[in-house]
């Protein structure tokens, strides 16, 4: 009984062994993730193991994954991958047998790793730490010109306590987990948009207003010079020249000289010599037409307003 006793208490014993004889001690996981234009993220993981206690390693990437890479200090690994639930399980067999202070860095492409919210995008990753890991790092680069976005419904980072920084024109957020608990997922997420665009659209929109409001200041300041221009030339005019353009107006496009001798009732002599008048100060054109002229005012924003009384005279009905 004693022996048997003593036999299962091995067994026990050793079967709880186990999981911590075969487990690699990690005392610095750092994680790079370099995110670019389209949506793709690229990973650079390096491990340093206080002690490599398998003759695998084992490494688990929880996303979608291609281009893998891995290498330790002897040169590239043979790896095998395998999908799983979470993600894809790489195991690789180490070229450096030192078990004492083993590193590794392993290189990948997550395609699509990136949403769409609106006008901006969110970065998300989710991990377990599978081993004992005295230091875990983790680095996100935003694309070029992008910039961290906070709004109601989204927190900029999560973890809140991630540092911020920058590296040339590329934002950077950085977390640090000292001992993070095993077999606990741990989220990361940014909430950013591309800057550059929206300066330019920015950009944009103001040239369209500035653009509109020159638009406006010239055709004011037209209106307003016309306004000018036309007051003068009405102040120097006579008044049977007044009448003259007023026929010329009545008719519109295809007055001619005889036209104004009738609406007037001057004599052909007198209407020929108010139009040399007029034509000579560039206020009228006249264009030969067969044996006539054709009239018209050459500055189209002077009107001659009528008297009080020609409009009076107008407005009499011959039935009243």
């Amino acid at each position: 009984m004693n022996l048997k006793l003593i036999l299962a208490t091995m067994v026990f014993v050793f079967i709880l062994a186990m999981p911590l004889s075969f487990a690699a001690i990690v005392s610095s996981h750092d994680m790079t993730v370099t995110l670019d234009d389209v949506g793709n993220a690229h990973f650079t993981v390096v491990i340093k193991y206080e002690e490599l206690t398998t003759n695998k390693m084992y490494y688990a990437a929880y996303s979608k994954l291609t281009n893998l890479e891995v290498h330790d200090s002897l040169g590239v690994l043979a790896c095998s991958t395998e999908a799983r639930s979470y993600g894809v399980e790489i195991a690789c067999d180490p070229k450096d047998t030192t078990k004492n202070d083993y590193e590794v860095t392993i290189k990948y492409d997550a395609p699509s790793i990136i949403t769409q919210s609106m006008d901006a995008k969110i970065f998300t990753y989710t991990m377990n730490t599978r081993e004992p890991t005295n230091n875990l790092k983790f680095m996100l680069i935003l694309p070029e010109g992008s910039g961290l976005v906070d709004e109601k419904d989204f927190d900029a980072i999560y973890p809140k306590d991630g540092s911020i920084g920058g590296t040339g024109r590329r934002a950077t957020i950085t977390w640090i987990l000292n001992n993070p608990p095993l077999g606990k997922a741990t989220v990361f997420s940014a909430y950013f948009e591309n800057i550059s665009q929206t300066n330019q659209d920015n950009l944009l929109y103001e040239a369209i207003i500035l653009s509109f409001a020159l638009i406006l200041i010239v055709f004011f300041r037209y209106k307003s010079h016309s306004a000018k221009k036309t007051g003068v030339v009405l102040s120097v005019l006579r008044d049977d020249e007044k009448k003259v353009l007023e026929a010329i107006q009545e008719k519109g496009e295809n007055c001619r000289q005889r036209d104004i001798v009738k609406i007037t009732d001057f004599s052909k002599a007198r209407v020929s010599r108010l139009l040399d008048d007029l034509e000579k100060r560039n206020i009228i054109e006249r264009i030969r037409i067969g044996r006539t002229n054709k009239v018209h005012i050459k500055d189209t924003t002077l009107k001659i307003p009528k008297t009080k009384k020609e409009e009076k005279e107008k407005n009499i009905s011959p039935f009243s």
